[in-house]
């Protein structure tokens, strides 16, 4: 008996000192709380909801499984900071700066990245859950530097990405339904199969931009820069958003492309049925095969455009320049 509860002793022993091991240093705690300096500390773990940490140096400091949930985090530094799976939530991280951190896992639902630096940052979450577009509730990511980050795959419904810099950024696969791009700076950005279903990308910058395979029904790309995108296989038109299983006649949603830039750009196959390509700047585009129906694009320039198989049925082509220079009336 005497042996057994030593050997039992030793093994609670042995679970207390692992469970110590992965908690966060209280004496890393109580200097982060006294001094806002604490680059390099082990806060694994650690509660810090609601707590304001706004200035706060905290480079390469391990925040693992921290709670951060509404924490002030404006200015902040986490420079180089090991995030995975962080609670976020509903955090302020105004102006922090976040770049080569290790996101993984990290939650930022409802976050303010606005202004944030992520430039080099790993894959995070940054989803808005229970998405509701009468209810919006997403991520501010406004401004923020997202240079080079991986967000493959991540969930960005909805959010605030207004002139965020997104150049090189991979987003292949990111689901970016209803999100604000307006102006956004996409240039070279990986966006391969994403889904930008009505998504809002006037005036932004996709010029080298890879969209193939990427839908983009009912997109907002007044006056976007589509300089050499690849958009082959690309979706450029949205029919019966509310009802995909739709039999007789659907509601179409156009994608909007009126004045874009979109010389030299892949669309081999792109289906831009019914797109709206008004006064559209398509000088040396490549449209072999694409799905044309429907669309319109008067005054568009169509300059040494390829368009062998191209369908234009019932395409909308008064005032436009075609390949052979003329223009049609």
């Amino acid at each position: 008996m005497k042996y057994k509860t030593l050997a039992a002793i030793a093994v609670l022993a042995s679970l207390l000192l692992t469970t110590q091991a992965k908690a966060a240093d209280p004496n890393h705690y109580r200097r982060l709380i006294d001094t806002r300096e604490c680059p390099g500390c082990d806060l694994r773990g650690i509660s810090l909801a609601g707590i304001d940490l706004s200035r706060t140096n905290l480079i390469g400091a391990d925040l693992r499984g921290a709670n951060l949930r509404r924490a002030y985090l404006e200015n902040a530094d986490l420079l180089g900071a090991d995030l995975r799976g962080a609670i976020l939530e509903g955090a302020s991280l105004v102006k922090a700066d976040l770049s080569a951190a290790d996101l993984a896992g990290a939650n930022f639902y409802g976050a303010n990245l606005q202004n944030a630096r992520l430039a080099y940052a790993a894959p995070g979450r940054l989803e808005a859950h229970n998405f509701d577009r009468r209810k919006p509730n997403h991520a501010n990511l406004q401004n923020a530097d997202l240079r080079y980050a991986n967000l493959q795959g991540a969930d960005l419904r909805g959010a605030n990405l207004y002139k965020t810099n997104l150049t090189t950024t991979n987003l292949s696969g990111a689901n970016l339904l209803y999100a604000n791009l307006q102006q956004a700076d996409l240039r070279g950005t990986n966006l391969q199969g994403a889904y930008l279903v009505r998504s809002h990308l006037q005036r932004a910058n996709l010029s080298g931009a890879d969209l193939s395979e990427a839908d983009l029904g009912g997109a907002y790309l007044t006056e976007a820069n589509l300089t050499r995108a690849n958009l082959i296989g690309a979706r450029l038109n949205l029919i019966d958003l509310d009802k995909p299983s739709c039999i007789n006649i659907c509601e179409v949603y156009p994608t909007q492309l009126q004045g874009a830039i979109l010389s030299q750009a892949s669309l081999i196959g792109a289906d831009l049925t019914g797109a709206n390509l008004s006064g559209a700047d398509l000088r040396g585009a490549d449209l072999r095969s694409a799905n044309l129906n429907g669309a319109i694009l008067t005054n568009a320039d169509l300059s040494f455009a390829a368009l062998a198989g191209t369908s234009l049925s019932g395409t909308d082509l008064k005032g436009a320049t075609l390949t052979n220079g003329q223009r049609q009336f």
